[in-house]
């Protein structure tokens, strides 16, 4: 990928988060990058095909560790601390871009239903593959509901892109350990042995 393509995508992506995926045009992405419209169909076919290039490799990349981490031979409780890890430094690497994928995901889907081959549902039934492993192993409550608690845990990370600034307080690794200790202990304050 050429430098002018990088800086095309990296345009798109911050355009994208600041008016959204509808509003933005590719004249707005051509003049953030300097360059004229019809310049800008030279490197791309289509806001569509930016949409995708934007979300494309930071999505994959996160559902090939995330399904690494399910197959491998470590306990759920593991998995689940390194698989949301690797979720949440997905968003502080890839800033922007999974912001823009957690912020267009309607668009998303409905623009690249056939590029993505339906991820969200994918990458929700890796995170079910681990809890049910869990639950399985005896290391999780049997009682529990795999699929209310694998979305609880995906809009528990993704809605980390409305709040979350890279190099803030609180860095993605500190927060992903807090996430995964929260969810895997609970909220209730235990007595001291």
């Amino acid at each position: 990928m050429s430098k002018r393509e990088q800086e095309i995508i990296a345009a798109a992506a911050a355009i994208f988060k600041e008016k959204g995926y509808q509003a933005a045009t590719t004249r707005d992405i051509a003049a953030a990058v300097g360059i004229q419209q019809a310049t800008l169909y030279y490197y791309v076919k289509s806001k569509e095909e930016l949409l995708y290039l934007v979300v494309r490799e930071p999505i994959d990349r996160l559902y090939m560790q995330v399904e690494a981490i399910m197959q491998a031979s470590l306990p759920a409780r593991v998995k689940i601390e390194q698989g949301i890890g690797v979720h949440l430094a997905a968003f502080d690497d890839n800033y922007p871009h999974m912001l823009v994928f957690v912020q267009e995901l309607h668009n998303v889907v409905q623009a690249l239903r056939d590029r993505l081959q339906n991820f969200p549902r994918r990458y929700q039934s890796l995170w079910e593959d681990i809890l049910r492993q869990g639950v399985t192993t005896g290391e999780l409550r049997r009682d529990l509901d795999i699929t209310a608690t694998a979305l609880m845990i995906l809009g528990m990370c993704n809605w980390m892109f409305r709040w979350y600034r890279k190099g803030g307080r609180l860095d993605a690794q500190t927060l992903a350990k807090q996430y995964a200790e929260t969810l895997l202990h609970g909220l209730t304050a235990r007595p001291a042995s």
